[in-house]
């Protein structure tokens, strides 16, 4: 009897569980243009659209909203609820409820509608005041055509109902937050708030003729209490590479929601003279209270690095995370009708593992930029486009000009050359130089160095613009590129065994770049045609590699019967590495291959945590550095538990 009713209980937990399900959205930008203050916690993109349930809540607890503030009361005039139907049908039921015990409680107000695709809002009769809500949406769906839309995020604040009872998406297994948006007014005690601050710089020359930076504070700082604030400062820290400069720049009172703006551009009470000389800078700007307010909120400081560089872009970097079908001919219009190829360089990634173009590295990229959905824009590494809209080409357009107006950088190229053998052997070298920037070693260390293979041209059913990713073959982490230092960098592959072209393989191009992965500012970007490469003999380097022979048995393996690779190599190599790759993209497991004439290499199917990984096809790649020469071997393997 006992086991009959852990059954039935296990069926009824895992019935609720499955209750409601949802389908993969557009991954549109769906971002509110309004005047009022917005409470929400989903982060603005038609990521999952769900069905299932007939009534969905976003629970509101305004104690918890910031970090810095304990307690905090918020006046709700209204709501927006997003709805993703192309013909939305039957009503749709707004209720506003106070909480009972993590439950909605007592009705404050209700509204009925008929539905409209994307934004719904609705305007209370009344203002409410309280620090928990629970905002409702009674809707009927279905796994066809009625959804409720959500962004792919957290799920701690978003439910739906069965059999009377509100159920928490995060603790059924869901990551999802519901597009529902709570309008009205933040009643915070005390909230002063620096908008903006930035140096701006005076670049002029000394009568020796050598150059010289000044820089000035310009800065706005809003009150958004109903108090007024006196005693007020502005702590600013300027640190050079070298040492640092600190100041105190005094504000007088700010009255009741008043936005004041300070700018003191070529004042010479406020001026800071920087090196005579190319450099970086962090900047941090802060506001403090003279009384010591512990409970302001965290929206009174800004840090960022100022960067005086020498060199300005010839080019810029567009990524396009993209899944087939969804909005492609939009994005590549749009940006075929602003972009010059001779000066972009666009880059099509396919990192949805359903789509026949998918690449494992194009998913390591949209990791890197943590993107939730598609199609997802990136320019210049530091400006994102989330979904399409009719505004698309303006934001491209303003990105793009601004981009090339803000972002000097501090490295050139000062040499390359790229030969291919009769074997198909290619040989990359290129080196970059800082000739004279000083730049912070933490800077550095966040940087990498990418070489990637590209196909142009390619022929699918839309019309491509740009090229799409086939697979990244060198990374390198923090580039030894202080100032007046040269790296060089040699990458070799074979066009046969490496190169996996879509549709032709003399389409195909090197694109190379450095990034900081933290802003990810490019700060450098160039790429050249397999058609440019000089055609040439086998020489010393290229035969030392091409004598590796590489074994890899049994294929598929198991637990009891794990995968050996043998290689031997006729000249000794610097460092090795095998690093294996689930068929997501995501490294599993990272094995070092010693320096010998033979290494006998083991994997028994687990990962860096020592736990068997599941069944399925993972991809191997061997990397043997030489010199500052790169070889990649790409295998792949079928695991069974």
């Amino acid at each position: 009897m006992m086991k009959k009713l852990l059954i039935i209980s296990l069926w009824g937990i895992f019935g609720i569980l499955a209750a409601v399900n949802f389908t993969v959205g557009e991954g549109n930008n769906t971002e509110i243009v309004s005047r009022d203050s917005l409470a929400y916690y989903h982060n603005n993109t038609d990521d999952l659209h769900w069905y299932g349930a007939e009534s969905w809540a976003v629970f509101f607890d305004f104690n918890n909203y910031f970090d810095s503030i304990d307690s905090l009361e918020f006046e709700a005039t209204g709501a927006y609820i997003y709805i993703p139907n192309e013909l939305p049908d039957d009503e749709l039921t707004v209720r506003l409820c106070e909480n009972n015990i993590n439950q909605p409680g007592e009705l404050l107000e209700f509204q009925t509608i008929n539905p409209v695709l994307g934004w719904n809002e609705i305007t209370f009769s009344h203002s409410y005041t309280d620090t928990i809500f629970w905002l409702i949406a009674d809707y009927p769906t279905n796994s066809v055509d009625q959804f409720i839309a959500a962004s792919a995020i957290d799920g701690t604040h978003s439910y739906y109902r069965q059999d009377d009872y509100y159920f928490n998406l995060a603790a059924s297994g869901f990551v999802s937050e519901f597009l529902f948006s709570l309008k009205g007014n933040f009643l915070i005690e005390r909230d002063i708030e620096l908008v903006d601050f930035h140096l701006q710089i005076d670049e002029n020359y000394y009568p020796d003729g050598s150059l010289n930076f000044d820089a000035y504070p310009v800065f706005t700082v809003r009150n958004n209490s109903n108090i007024i604030f006196t005693n007020c400062y502005l702590a600013l820290s300027i640190t050079y590479p070298l040492w640092t400069v600190t100041d105190t720049i005094y504000i007088s009172s700010i009255s009741a929601h008043e936005e004041l703006t300070m700018n003191y551009f070529q004042n010479p009470l406020y001026k800071y003279d920087l090196l005579r000389r190319y450099s970086q800078y962090n900047i941090d700007a802060r506001l403090v209270h003279e009384l010591g307010f512990d409970d302001l909120p965290d929206n009174n400081e800004k840090n960022y690095y100022l960067n005086i560089f020498p060199y300005e872009p010839e080019n810029i970097f567009v990524e396009n995370f993209l899944k087939l079908g969804v909005y492609n001919n939009e994005i590549w219009s749009g940006e075929a009708e602003i972009l010059n190829p001779d000066s972009c360089e666009i880059l099509n990634y396919f990192s949805d593992i359903s789509d026949s173009l998918y690449c494992p590295d194009a998913l390591e990229r949209f990791i890197d930029y943590n993107l939730s959905g598609y199609p997802s824009v990136i320019v210049g590494g530091e400006k994102k486009i989330i979904g399409y809209n009719n505004n698309f080409v303006d934001s491209l357009c303003s990105y793009t000009n601004s981009f090339f107006s803000t972002n000097n950088n501090f490295v050139l190229e000062t040499s390359r050359f790229a030969t291919v053998n009769p074997s198909l052997n290619v040989n990359f070298s290129f080196t970059l130089k800082n000739e004279k920037t000083y730049i912070f070693t933490d800077y550095l260390e966040e940087c990498r160095l990418y070489v990637a293979i590209a196909e142009e041209n390619v022929q699918l059913r839309e019309n491509v613009f740009g090229s799409i990713l086939l697979n990244i073959i060198y990374d390198e982490e923090n580039p030894q590129l202080n100032c007046e230092d040269s790296l060089t960098v040699t990458v070799e592959f074979n066009e046969l065994y490496n190169v996996d072209p879509i549709n032709n393989l003399a389409n195909c191009k090197l694109i190379y770049w450095l990034q900081n992965m933290e802003t990810g500012k490019i700060e450098f970007l160039n790429s050249i045609p397999f058609g440019d490469f000089t055609f040439t003999e086998a020489n010393e380097t290229e035969q030392a590699f091409e004598d590796i022979c590489l074994e890899m048995f049994p294929n598929p393996f198991s637990p009891n019967n794990s995968l050996k690779l043998n290689l031997s190599y006729s000249q000794a190599f610097d460092s090795g590495k095998l690093e294996i790759f689930n068929i997501k993209g995501q490294l599993v497991k990272s094995l070092n291959i010693e320096n010998s004439s033979n290494s006998f290499l083991v994997w028994n199917g687990t990962d860096s945590k020592n736990k068997l990984v599941g069944s399925g096809i993972y991809f191997l790649r061997i990397q043997l550095k030489r010199r500052n020469t790169v070889k990649s071997y790409l295998r792949n393997c079928i695991f069974i538990r």
